[in-house]
């Protein structure tokens, strides 16, 4: 007798269908979870940090070339300092080596000559009513005669002279007072004088009350050696 269709297979010996062992079960979630492999959980990646942009260098040539400009004009106006200072401090050494005159007599110095013709002091005001200046002691106003006896044209510096007083006191000029002095006659300092001829200028000195002029010291220029006059 023939076994109708779609009808059981036989067991075997085991007692098992092989058509049952064969079709799959159903769906177990559970029995999924543990038999899938296992991923271990990553941490987040750390936030990327933000580095600030990294200046250019600049070159420093320029600022070191400035300031090793700086550094030799500040170390050639030193020496120049010092060297006006150890001539000077040489030509007050060689005092007794300068020529000496007396009031009214023409001595010269290098190219330039001097006449002292007056000194008049006691003056508390020299100018006029609209340009003036009163002195803190007293002025001494001294009357001088220049004449150019080089080769060369010259220009005479009031702020070159001093006047000296008993006791070794020195007095260097006042320039304003000198000019205001010297409005009706050439200001010291500003007018060229050529080979030949000459010129007539007032210097002021202000000095104490009590104080006297003893004699002057003039120069040609500011390195010349110097005559002095004796005005007492």
């Amino acid at each position: 007798m023939s076994t109708p269709a779609g009808a059981g297979a036989e067991p075997d010996k085991a007692g098992k269908n092989p058509e049952a062992e064969a079709e799959p079960g159903p769906h177990d979630p559970i029995q999924d979870e543990e038999h899938a492999p296992k991923t271990e959980s990553l941490p987040p990646p750390a936030p990327a940090i933000a580095r600030a942009p990294v200046p250019e260098k600049k070159s420093r040539t320029g600022l070191y070339l400035v300031l090793g400009i700086l550094g030799g004009l500040l170390a050639l106006l030193l020496i120049c300092a010092v060297a006006g200072v150890v001539i000077w401090q040489v030509a007050d050494r060689d005092d007794d080596k300068r020529s000496s005159g007396s009031l009214n007599n023409p001595i010269a110095d290098e190219g330039m000559e001097f006449t002292v013709t007056k000194v008049d002091c006691g003056v508390n005001r020299v100018g006029n009513e609209y340009l003036n200046r009163m002195a803190q002691g007293q002025f001494c106003l001294v009357t001088l005669g220049i004449r150019n006896v080089g080769k060369d044209p010259l220009v005479f510096h009031g702020q070159f002279q001093l006047a000296h007083g008993p006791g070794g006191y020195r007095y260097a000029p006042d320039g304003t007072a000198s000019v205001l002095a010297s409005l009706d006659t050439a200001a010291p300092g500003t007018t060229e004088i050529n080979p030949g001829n000459g010129m007539e200028t007032m210097i002021a000195f202000d000095i104490p009350r009590s104080a006297t002029l003893s004699e002057l010291e003039l120069h040609e220029s500011r390195y010349s050696p110097g005559v002095r006059v004796k005005v007492t």
